[in-house]
């Protein structure tokens, strides 16, 4: 909590035998840059009524406000970090609440402050007592509160009135509070503090073991001054900072301990002095036994004795420690212990490194302001990623940090120069924005991602799968597409199985039935909507199944050797930020390949163009290293590359650039350090010159400005700014050239925490399995989202886990990267120090997809016309017969959705039509007809066709080796061939031969109408007009002709027919004529239809001249019913013309999505003669939390004994994602 606090003892040190100082300091959160707005409003009790000019502030920063009128007040600028809420108002009592900021506006719920009560005693009036002691008091008071440098000689408080002090002469104590705010100006750093100070303790009885500590709530005010006292606090403030213990936290914790000016040995303890906490208590029972006895007075006086030996030997341990000596990560992720096995920490500050030997006699003297002993009251201090200690307590200081006291006190929000510093107003800045802003406007991108029931699959099984659909850059839900396109390829890319999905709130399942034909190898699964084949096919999903077949023999594991030694593997070198700079040590990245596309190990040495050896290298993990490379002006380097396969390469690095500057990331704790080195020659030229950081993470761009005034520039960009994922760090001049850059990736902890519980450990096969699942943010906050949940038989389905693609993955990682990430889940399953920075080498040697900045400042993104698909949609365009476009021209479809559905439109100025948000299942025939727009029919009608989908390079698909080799997929293959055998045994997936039959000629009454859709059956008809028949009528003008001189019973009129034999007393052609029926599709409003048709293109025609026939097609068949086929309905054209301006058209609609068979074994004879040797043991696609952020999973176990592996995965409103393995046993 941001409230100051400080304790302090004074004492002769037996070791140092001088006076010296300990003490524990409460250290603060390290607060980021995001810029938050926290308001509220302040309510009086009594009343409720609005309170108006109410202090309200954060302890220790610099914010506050006053209540307007309405009691509302605004806190602006707020970095994220934990404060203390101070409400503040005369004659009330003081408020307070705790605040925890991320990166969210907050608004605080209204706060009642209550009226100080007042008792009324009896008054006696005496004359004012003049309290002689109190200057004396107040001097030893300010001595230990501001302390006794120069910077506390300039410290004044304006109203010490305000304190209540006392001193206890018998115990030598004095004791101080503030009836309201201290008013203390610091003219030294140009600060107002207003300091409540709640608690003030000075025991100086002996003044060679005295003690004080203090605590209180405090608001910093930056004073008003003119520009050079302004430069002059600044400069004060940072001289302040630098090699403080706040300074040195941040250092440990960033893993920059030296880097930042710190030189840190060991102070070894003195093994045969009793712990304090053993002489304390020991002396402690001593004092009471002696009373009573005196023979416990020489035991008194041993641990008497032995309290003054020293606690450490006074020789130095001279050896530099970091951050892996003293900082180790904790069972809590984000909380980290510092310590030292008992010893003590010797610090050292000197910026330049120019280290200075004080002794251990001269720590306290005025002249020691560098050297630090830091020693440990408990086994370790804990911090967290903020540097915020959990036992303050635990650390003691001698020396240099002790001496600044309050005068030397900075607030939680400052940042010392050189951190970045948010800059967003600048034109270079509002430039880059709306390029970035446009760019995802116009451009939009989605990323799509399925999880599927298992990693690899055999012939005759069943791929189920969920997707999820997110916009690229925040992950959010996409509520842009409507259609999703899956489709199963072969090594070849040869389509094996395609299927559309209709998206609902960025969602859907669906499951793909592998035939028992499959050829044993890998399968592409593709899967994409148009809005990302058109933007950006590079975002598909893409993923290499391996498919096994019981007609083939699995490689044996390891058996591929993917280096022979004919390969020849491939090397290239990344030089971080993108060049070499002469005069500068540089990070150069490197990646081996093998010819598959995946890692080869590799090592090598980097000669000079003299042939002098210039440094070495090694790969460090699937492939990928880095070594540091110190180019000299002027010269050349190459490297010899010995790959594992025993084949050597030489290769020439890329050139150095003479007149350069490069960045050097530094992935830590709680931020990205950014280091920036300009070489001599770009030093000299751009020396003062203004250049600005640029970091993109999440679509949002963040802008740190820094002054190039000396030739290394260290930033710090905080990680809790950015948003998980990849992130791009540039360097930019003020004028808006890029420079140089590089990838990071932001592993933050807020992603979705799926917790998960279950009543049991170990269950029987077939028992019933309930297991609660409750889902919060990173915030804490409930979440209410959509997940998909599969459990598998991991004896029998083995998973390589660092192999696994997962929503994390997948939506974080290698979406966003170009080329082939390795093992991605290996960067996922268990995060640590060595994860991060392999993670970092994948950063250093692949590119970024999204954009290039020189691409996107040159306008060189076009604007993708194409528009999201919301639904299913019929398109084309309608021209004349020479190819000219149609205006203006009508347009109607006709389609039999759950009856007739009917849509007209008009075509544009370029003939072209489209009937979107279409939405039917399975396949439907439609008729397409257009006209001109004055009625003409001589048109022709072009119906757009499918595209197929990009499909790039995909690692690992044609090397069946590769993906096979050192898969366990033995059992698997023989528990699916055991399975298939189980469920053939009881009449399931069982195929019977068929006997040979001889078949006799029989006439069939419904000959030639095999392709007929008549509802009363093929053939059923008053007249049936057949094949042989229609030959003989192609002499006709159209079928209409041909069938007044066929069919009798019928008159003939206005191009209509209509039935003799309705029982129609007054014909009305239009109201009674015959219902026209082509291909399935009643011609409801096109009763003219038959002269538009062809004879040739007709198979057959059945005419029902009355009530009977006409009934199955409803009351407006009541006429009649004339039943046309056409030859298309029996082909496999997507679409055929019948006549000008008239096409049928076939289109395939959504798939429907099969459920899952999860056998419930309720009662005990549940299928007890048939095993259950499934090895998806259940799969839910759709499990959704509530408003509590739960959500139950319920099924039964399979027969099969071993571990049983739950995956969960899913996501939010907000577009946080989440995933979640659980284990458990069945025996």
């Amino acid at each position: 909590m941001p409230i100051n606090y400080l304790t302090a003892t004074i004492k002769a040190s037996p070791l140092f035998m001088k006076l010296s100082f300990i003490v524990a300091l409460l250290l603060f959160p390290i607060c980021a840059f995001s810029q938050v707005t926290i308001t509220g409003r302040i309510l009086n009790q009594p009343t409720t009524k609005p309170v108006p000019n109410v202090s309200v502030f954060l302890s220790n920063a610099t914010i506050g406000d006053n209540t307007n009128a309405e009691g509302r007040f605004t806190l602006n600028n707020v970095k994220p970090g934990k404060y203390e809420l101070v409400v503040s108002a005369l004659g009330y009592d003081i408020e307070k609440r705790v605040i925890v900021v991320s990166n969210e506006n907050i608004q605080v719920p209204d706060i009642t402050i209550f009226p100080k009560a007042i008792g009324l005693n009896e008054v006696t009036v005496r004359a004012p007592k003049v309290d002689y002691e109190r200057q004396r008091n107040y001097d030893m008071f300010k001595a230990e509160f501001l302390g006794n440098t120069k910077l506390a000689a300039e410290c004044k408080i304006i109203n010490p009135e305000l304190l209540d002090l006392d001193y206890d002469v018998k115990t030598g104590t004095l004791t101080a509070s503030s009836v309201d705010f201290l008013t203390i100006e610091n003219n030294a750093l140009g600060y107002r503090l207003k300091y409540l100070l709640t608690n003030f303790v000075l025991n100086n009885a002996d003044p060679n073991d005295k003690s004080f500590a203090y605590s209180g709530t405090v608001l910093f005010e930056n004073m008003a001054g003119t520009a050079e006292q302004q430069e002059q606090w600044k400069q004060r403030r940072q001289e302040v900072y630098e090699g403080s213990q706040m300074h040195f936290l941040r250092s440990a914790l960033n893993n920059r301990i030296e880097e930042d000016g710190f030189r840190v040995w060991r102070l070894a303890a003195n093994m045969k002095r009793p712990a304090d906490s053993i002489i304390n208590e020991k002396i402690r029972v001593y004092n009471i036994l002696k009373k009573d006895d005196k023979k416990y007075k020489d035991s008194l006086s041993v641990w008497l004795g032995r309290q003054k030996m020293p606690r450490f030997y006074p020789t130095l341990i001279e050896f530099q420690l970091n951050k892996a000596d003293i900082v180790n990560n904790t069972a809590q992720r984000g909380k980290f212990s510092l310590e030292c096995s008992n010893d003590a920490l010797y610090i050292t500050y000197n910026k330049h490194r120019h280290f200075d030997r004080v002794g251990m006699g001269r720590l306290s003297e005025a002249a020691n302001k560098s050297t630090t002993v830091v020693t440990f009251n408990d086994p370790e201090a804990f911090f967290d990623s903020n540097g915020s200690v959990y036992n303050p307590r635990s650390l003691s200081f001698d020396g240099a940090w002790l001496k600044n006291r309050l005068a030397g006190l900075l607030p939680v929000d400052y940042e010392p120069a050189g951190s970045a510093i948010a800059d967003g107003d600048s034109s270079l800045v509002n430039n880059l924005t709306s390029k970035l802003k446009k760019l995802t406007d116009t451009n939009v991108v989605e990323k799509i991602y399925l999880h599927c029931d298992k990693p690899y699959y055999a012939a005759n099984d069943t791929l189920y799968f969920k997707a999820y659909v997110t916009q690229a850059e925040t992950h959010r839900p996409s509520q842009l597409s409507g259609v999703l396109y899956v489709d199963l390829a072969d090594a070849s890319n040869k389509t094996i199985t395609s299927i559309k999905l209709q998206l609902s709130n960025c969602m859907a399942r669906g499951d793909i039935a592998l035939p028992a034909t499959l050829q044993q190898g890998n399968y592409r699964l593709h899967a994409y909507t148009q809005l990302t084949q058109s933007n950006a096919p590079e975002y598909a999903f893409d993923r290499v199944i391996p498919i096994v077949s019981a007609n083939n023999s699995l490689p044996a594991a390891n058996s591929a050797n993917r280096l022979v030694k004919k390969a020849r593997p491939v090397i290239q070198f990344f030089p971080e930020g993108g060049s070499i700079v002469a005069g500068i040590k540089s990070k150069v990245a490197f990646k081996a390949l093998a010819p598959d596309g995946l890692g080869a190990g590799a090592k090598g040495v980097v000669f000079d163009d003299k042939n002098k050896e210039a440094g070495s290298f090694s790969t460090t993990h699937l492939g990928m290293g880095y070594f540091m490379l110190d180019a000299k002006e002027g010269a050349s380097y190459k490297a010899v590359v010995t790959f594992a396969n025993g084949n050597v390469d030489t290769l020439q690095l890329p050139k150095s650039t003479e007149k350069g500057i490069a960045i050097n990331v530094g992935d830590v704790t709680r931020a990205f350090t950014v280091k920036i080195n300009a070489n001599k020659a770009f030093y000299k030229d751009n020396r003062d010159k203004i250049f600005r950081l640029m970091v993109v993470s999440g679509g949002e761009l963040t802008s740190y400005v820094c002054k190039l005034d000396k030739p290394e520039l260290t930033l710090e960009v905080i990680k809790n700014e950015l948003r998980t994922g990849v992130a791009t760090i540039t360097l930019f001049t003020a004028t808006g050239e890029p420079l140089c850059e590089r990838l990071a990736f932001v592993q933050n902890d807020d992603q979705l925490k799926l917790n998960l519980t279950r009543s049991q450990q170990d269950y029987q096969p077939r028992e019933k399995i309930t297991i609660s699942m409750n889902v919060v943010n990173g915030k804490g906050e409930v979440a209410q989202g959509h997940f998909s949940a599969s459990v598998i038989n991991e004896d029998v389905v083995k998973v390589d886990e660092n192999n696994e693609a997962t929503i994390l993955t997948d939506l974080l990682l290698t979406s966003d990267l170009k080329g082939h990430i390795e093992q991605p889940n290996y960067y996922f399953t268990d995060p640590n120090d060595k994860t991060a920075a392999d993670l970092d080498l994948v950063m250093l040697t692949h590119g970024y997809r999204r954009f290039e900045w020189k691409k996107l400042l040159n306008n060189g993104y076009p604007t993708n016309a194409q528009t999201p698909e919301e639904g299913l949609q019929i398109s084309g365009r309608v021209t004349t017969n020479s190819g000219k476009p149609v205006a203006n021209g009508k347009v109607s479809l006709l389609g039999k959705i759950n009856g007739l559905m009917m849509l007209d439109t008009l075509t544009d100025a370029n003939g072209r039509f489209v009937f979107d948000r279409l939405s039917f299942a399975d396949t439907v025939r439609f008729v397409v007809k257009a006209r001109t727009a004055t009625n003409g029919s001589n048109v022709k009608i072009e119906l757009d066709k499918p595209t197929a989908p990009v499909l790039l390079p995909l690692a690992g698909l044609k090397t069946d080796d590769a993906i096979f080799a050192g898969k366990d997929m033995q059992a698997y293959l023989q528990n699916n061939k055991q399975y298939t055998e189980e469920q053939g045994k009881f009449g399931f997936n069982k195929v019977n031969a068929l006997k040979t039959v001889t078949i006799k000629e029989k006439k069939d009454p419904a000959a030639g109408l095999i392709h007929s859709q008549n509802l009363n059956g093929p053939g059923n008809a008053d007249q049936v007009v057949g094949p042989k028949d229609l030959e003989k009528l192609q002499g006709y003008a159209n079928l209409y002709d041909a069938l007044r001189a066929k069919v009798v019973g019928v008159q003939f009129m206005n191009n209509v027919m209509v039935s003799r034999r309705a029982g129609i007393s007054k014909i009305d052609a239009a109201k009674d004529n015959m219902l026209i029926v082509v291909d399935g599709i009643t011609m409801d409003d096109y009763p003219q239809f038959l002269t538009q048709l062809q004879v040739e293109n007709v198979e057959s025609v059945e005419v029902g001249l009355g009530t009977a026939y006409g009934a199955a097609y409803g009351p407006r068949a009541k006429g009649g019913v004339v039943i046309v086929t056409t030859k298309t309905a029996r082909g496999n054209n997507l679409y055929t013309g019948y006549a000008p301006g008239i096409v049928t058209y076939t289109a395939t609609g959504f798939y429907k999505a099969r459920e899952f068979y999860a056998p419930k074994y309720e009662a005990a004879t549940t299928n007890s003669t048939m095993a259950d040797l499934r090895s998806t043991i259940y799969w839910q696609p759709e499990l959704t939390t509530d408003t509590r952020g739960n959500a139950t999973l319920e099924y039964f176990n399979a027969d099969g004994k071993g571990t049983y592996r739950v995956v969960i995965e899913g996501i939010d409103a907000d577009g946080n994602i989440g995933r979640q393995v659980y284990r458990y046993t069945v025996k």
